[in-house]
């Protein structure tokens, strides 16, 4: 007696009857324990956390049709709006940002499944961690710090946990922001990273006073530089050029007790500057060397910074000695580049895929991302990212997107996968290589878990095999689901990792269109505990799209956005949690690899069907193949033409079933299936075996 357990998904198994055991074809189903000793149950269904993320209008119109990729559009703004692997939905059509080519045209990562001429267009939002919150955005990412500050790059309102924040609301670009929590009011303010200028003051607005100090300075010669600071991020900007008397020379003191005075009314702070510092050149020693330093420096920090609230009428009034100065002034100060992402590494906060080759927009740099650097911060100063500082991909590579690891951080390119680690230098503090030799098509292909990298690539599935050198990459762990996955466009694909049930979920958006005509989208998990895959799950609802256009883990949850068309309204993107559902409504079915039983020219008589476990809505099915018939595969995906169908009485827990009376009569090769339907409020449904009798009739054909 055969007895049909769960058992490895091998859905790229030949059709040759003897093969060992595995699930052939099957949906929504789990394994839980550990092989041989495994039991499957059903997918409890993704619950909506009601929290709406509403998408962009695109400007202007597009065109399309199944001929091609290119994506034309009139009156649109393509290089201002549109990123590297956004989701637009046009019309019916889901479409993939591949490459930008110009305001009127990008390409997409398949081909159109429908034409339009005039169709308006969406772009869907993406889904982040913040800490244990989630975070959204229509581009890009954010990160936060300890007292709550917030580091925010890309498009749209950025959102936590479906909400914009309190207070000054963060609307992201491609200059990286801060939003800056008040803990008093429980609300953010909101300021461009870095300074553009230094402070408006000329050698004019100093004058010397010969009265009113209290240090009696040295008479000798003295000049000045002067930035802006900000005690909100501790950040300062580049100084102003040199001012010296007359452009020429230092201010001369020549009385005991003499002081400086500053005049900074004519300049116009921007918002996040509250004070300045002032640096200045020394005496050290002698009138003559006073006069030398004056001219060639250096600079150092006279005292600590001075807030605006310090001044009086714009003026400021002081005197120092050289005991009074401190860390020399730096000119390398300058404001973050454009870029695609923001992420942080060995308390250094860096933006990604910057300095690209440009869009020569009215208003913006024509040098911006995406590019190929990884720009980080200065020690010490958040407000300041020298250009000194960024590392380049190799060979120049754009960057598309990036995962976090343990210690490192990897960036993706259309062509590689390289490795960004620290070098604990200071003027050089990163370095990157590559890792892999295997591109990327969208931003979300890949995640790291207990040391491993899990990618969908240009080639397909990949996984890393060690944790260091180039080159360590397999894709061996994916064979027996190629056939699943073989048309898959790397565009549409999500890689991120379920701390539930333990799997690595390979999300396929917008695969396929149910019976109603909604999209649907494709999970494919690959469980760690089993070291194999598990049958897919399929998100799918009658009455709308489910689109998914962000995917992230938050606080050990795998969580999604999804959406598109609704049923009689507008469309709608809403954020989902995995795995978390009621247990209602979830259509679930496994079907077994064909048996020949070891005889594999005598045709078999299947007999008796003994099901176990806990089902609503069930049903069992018997298939065979008879002599000289075609095997059709989508049978057992739909539950077509059964030879044997009988139900099975709801259960509320695991039942062992009484023996059916079904008998199947000469079969070459022979399978099951089963399927139910969670529509219930309770337990999922299990499958823990189907029985069977098995006979040996007939003559060899």
């Amino acid at each position: 007696m055969p007895t049909l357990t769960a058992a490895p998904y091998r859905p790229s198994s030949p059709l040759t009857g003897n093969e060992g055991l595995a699930i052939y074809r099957g949906r929504n189903v789990k394994f839980f324990g550990l092989a041989p000793n495994l039991y499957l149950r059903s997918y409890a269904g993704s619950e909506n956390l009601n929290e709406p993320i509403p998408a962009v209008p695109v400007t202007g119109t597009l065109a399309f049709s199944p001929l091609s990729n290119l994506i034309t559009g009139t009156g649109t703004n393509f290089q201002g709006e549109l990123h590297f692997g956004d989701t637009i939905k046009a019309g019916t059509e889901v479409l993939k940002v591949i490459q930008i080519i110009s305001a009127t045209e990008f390409r997409s990562g398949r081909l159109p499944r429908s034409t339009e001429t005039v169709a308006t267009a969406t772009i869907a939002p993406v889904l982040f961690p913040i800490d244990v919150s989630r975070g959204s955005l229509i581009h890009g990412n954010a990160i936060i710090f300890d007292k709550g500050t917030i580091v925010a790059v890309g498009n749209g309102t950025l959102r936590v946990n479906g909400s914009v924040l309190p207070g000054e609301s963060l609307s992201a670009t491609r200059r990286a922001q801060v939003a800056l929590y008040d803990s008093a009011t429980k609300t953010y303010d909101v300021y461009d990273v870095g300074f553009e200028d230094s402070p408006d003051i000329a050698n004019t607005d100093i004058t010397v006073v010969g009265s009113g100090g209290t240090k009696n300075m040295s008479a000798g010669y003295y000049s000045f530089k002067v930035v802006y600071f900000s005690t909100v991020t501790d950040g300062w900007g580049n100084p102003t050029p040199t001012m010296l008397a007359g452009g020429i020379a230092g201010y001369h003191i020549t009385a005991a007790n003499s002081t400086f005075d500053f005049d900074f009314s004519g300049d116009t702070p921007p918002d996040k500057a509250d004070g300045y510092i002032i640096y200045g050149s020394l005496f050290n020693n002698s009138s003559d060397q006073s006069a030398l330093n004056a001219i060639q420096g250096g600079w150092f920090q006279i005292g600590d910074p001075v807030p605006f609230t310090s001044l009086t009428a714009g003026h400021y009034v002081f005197d120092y000695t050289d005991f009074d100065a401190s860390v020399t002034v730096s000119f390398d100060n300058d404001p973050p580049s454009d870029a695609e992402y923001v992420t942080s590494l060995d308390r250094y906060v860096m933006v990604l895929s910057t300095n690209g080759r440009g869009v020569d927009l009215t208003g913006r740099e024509s040098e911006t991302s995406p590019g190929p650097f990884i720009s980080p911060m200065k020690a010490e100063n958040f407000d300041a990212y020298p250009s000194a500082y960024k590392v380049p991909t190799e060979k120049g590579e754009t960057i598309v997107g990036f995962i976090s690891a343990a210690g490192r951080f990897f960036v993706l390119t259309p062509n590689t996968l390289q490795a960004v680690t620290p070098t604990g230098l200071p003027t050089a503090p990163f370095t990157c290589r590559p890792f892999w030799r295997k591109g990327f098509q969208s931003p979300y292909n890949a995640t790291f878990v207990d040391d491993t990298i899990y990618a969908f690539t240009t080639s397909g599935m990949y996984r890393s095999i060690a944790q260091g050198d180039e080159g360590n990459e397999s894709n061996t762990f994916a064979a027996n689901v190629t056939s699943e996955t073989r048309d898959w466009s790397g565009a549409y694909v999500f890689t991120e990792y379920d701390d539930k049930n333990k799997e690595i979920c390979f999300i396929y958006s917008a695969a396929q269109q149910n019976d109603n005509g909604y999209w649907e989208s494709i999970i494919l998990p690959y469980s760690l505990e089993q070291q194999d895959f598990v049958p897919p799950v399929v998100l799918s609802d009658p009455a709308r799209d489910m689109i998914v256009s962000g995917v992230a883990n938050v606080n050990g949850h795998l969580e999604f956005i999804a959406g598109g068309r609704r049923a009689a309204t507008t469309d709608q993107w809403d954020t989902f949690r995995y795995d978390t559902g009621d247990n209602t409504g979830v259509g679930w079915y496994i079907a077994w690899n064909y048996q020949d039983s070891g005889v594999e020219l005598t045709p078999k008589v299947i007999r008796n069907p003994r099901p176990k476990g806990l089902f609503t809505n069930a049903k069992v099915q018997l298939y065979a193949t008879f002599p000289n018939s075609d095997i059709d595969v989508s049978d057992l995906e739909t539950g077509a033409n059964p030879v044997v169908e009988f139900d099975l009485e709801d259960s509320t827990s695991v039942k062992q079933y009484k023996i059916f009376k079904r008998k199947m009569k000469n079969a070459l090769m022979w399978t099951a299936r089963i399927e139910g339907n969670t529509a219930m409020v309770g337990e999922m449904n299990q499958f823990h075996e189907l029985a069977l009798d098995v006979a040996v009739s007939g003559q060899n054909r």
